[in-house]
């Protein structure tokens, strides 16, 4: 970086349409309406990281539920319950086990919260100081886990979905249950002054 005439590009995840190439490219041939809407959630779920989806796609194939019938590859099922392919688990396993404890921990808390959450709340449910939260954050933004929210100070959001999902099956479901217990209590706190606010969050923690 301290060369002359070096400059940083910042990299963004493949839009639908380059999935649907990528896709068809794994087919050998062009999808029809199933493997389009497959492609479009692969992207969704992966944010259009190129590994991550070759390790979907393989994924797919080895539980069965992406197959070739008739010279031609079609897919059955729904990707939001087929879960995280273990390569995809471990690449994340081995940024998350870079961290500290204190950051994987604050990590975890906001996993419960959502795939995007404030300072505010996750120091609350932390039971530590804001700064505290901000100095986790820092490490994981360093490490390209979580990023800011443009124009919404304090707000961050896990970079990938994937990466809050594998954070969140690593909780036990009582401990899940416990912490959006926490996370309701506190968000009626921070609320308490402007009844009927963040309603929508209200609802999923209670749920």
């Amino acid at each position: 970086r301290k060369e002359v005439g070096v400059e940083r590009v910042s990299l963004h995840g493949l839009d639908d349409a380059a999935v649907e190439t990528l896709v068809a490219a794994v087919a050998r041939h062009e999808l029809d309406e199933a493997l389009v809407a497959l492609a479009h959630a692969i992207r969704r779920e992966t944010e259009g990281n190129p590994f991550f989806i070759g390790e979907v796609i393989r994924h797919l194939a080895e539980l069965g539920a992406l197959f070739e019938e008739g010279g031609r590859w079609t897919y059955r099922g729904e990707i939001a319950a087929l879960g995280i392919p273990e390569g995809v688990r471990e690449v994340i396993g081995r940024r998350l086990g870079r961290l500290s404890e204190a950051t994987n921990r604050v990590l975890g808390l906001a996993a419960v919260i959502g795939r995007q959450f404030d300072v505010a709340l996750l120091a609350a449910i932390a039971e530590v100081s804001e700064d505290a939260v901000l100095d986790a954050l820092d490490e994981a933004t360093a490490a390209a886990l979580v990023s800011e929210v443009r124009g919404s100070p304090e707000q961050f959001t896990f970079r990938h979905a994937l990466i809050r999902t594998t954070l969140y099956d690593e909780l036990s479901a009582p401990r899940r249950a416990r912490l959006h217990q926490r996370v309701g209590e506190a968000l009626e706190d921070l609320v308490r002054a402007t009844p009927g606010a963040r309603i929508e969050e209200l609802a999923f923690h209670w749920l």
